[in-house]
């Protein structure tokens, strides 16, 4: 809704008017975003939703997705309650697509964990395509096999691949 649309609401009554004036802009402002852990001033990009996670579920969350060999730099955690039960939605960044679903235990408590592969996958398409290009213009084999490591780490979300593309960097 835009804030005009508001506005001509606004116009059914001086009461109404009064209330866009107030809370009009901020009813259309962008939700204020961060990079970071979720506060009352703003949302985290890595752990969005109603439900508030608290930094002591993201912990024992990671813990247990990396006994599953995920690690949490290209990951997104959402909180969620279905049916009572708690469900931590572990979005993967990844061109492959696909979910699972674990029965576990967080902090003592039941719960369930889902992690969902496919995240960003429409942008890792098209940068995939480019640097499938771009390894066409390499200098050497080597540049070429880290360009060809970005995009397994890209295609299936695992970041071992990425880390296999540093290591001929350190080396030499």
């Amino acid at each position: 809704m835009t804030l005009e649309a508001i506005k001509k609401l606004g116009n059914a009554s001086t009461k109404a008017q009064k209330l866009v004036d107030l809370v009009g802009e901020v009813i259309v402002a962008p939700l204020p975003y961060s990079l970071g852990f979720p506060s009352d001033q703003c949302q985290s990009a890595y752990y969005p939703g109603r439900e508030r996670i608290s930094k002591e579920e993201i912990k024992a969350v990671d813990g247990y997705l990396q006994s599953k060999q995920i690690q949490p730099e290209n990951t997104s955690i959402h909180k969620l309650i279905e049916s009572g039960q708690t469900v931590y939605e572990v979005v993967q960044a990844s061109i492959e697509q696909g979910s699972t679903t674990f029965e576990s235990s967080i902090l003592d408590k039941p719960a369930v964990i889902r992690i969902k592969k496919g995240g960003y996958a429409d942008i890792l398409t098209k940068v995939n395509a480019h640097l499938e290009k771009a390894c066409q213009f390499t200098p050497n084999d080597l540049q070429r096999q880290i360009l060809q490591k970005y995009m397994q780490s890209f295609l299936t979300g695992n970041m071992d691949h990425y880390r296999e593309s540093q290591k001929p960097l350190g080396q030499g």
